[in-house]
């Protein structure tokens, strides 16, 4: 199954959309200006957990307006330093 080793969509209508809804400077890919680092430093395990932890939190009472995404987005940052034990108990399976 060699398909599993393909690299992203960059077809010319992906890129098209992409363009249709974000400028060039805000997406991440290789054939936009800002290319994804291979190797990042600055993207830990805590990075990827911290993505998915919030995306549900988030998403979990449902999301109908840009404003309620920001707000529900700010509420549950905030409290991660009220809940750090969560963290904790992750990594520590």
């Amino acid at each position: 199954m060699t398909w599993l080793c393909a690299p992203p969509h960059n077809h010319g209508p992906v890129k098209a959309l992409l363009l249709q809804h974000f400028s060039e400077e805000r997406v991440i890919s290789l054939s936009f200006p800002n290319p994804w680092p291979p190797r990042s430093l600055h993207l830990t395990q805590y990075d990827f957990w911290l993505w998915g932890y919030l995306k549900s939190l988030v998403y979990r009472g449902g999301v109908a307006t840009l404003n309620d995404l920001n707000n529900s987005i700010t509420l549950h940052v905030r409290s991660l330093t009220t809940r750090s034990n969560t963290i904790d108990l992750t990594f520590c399976k």
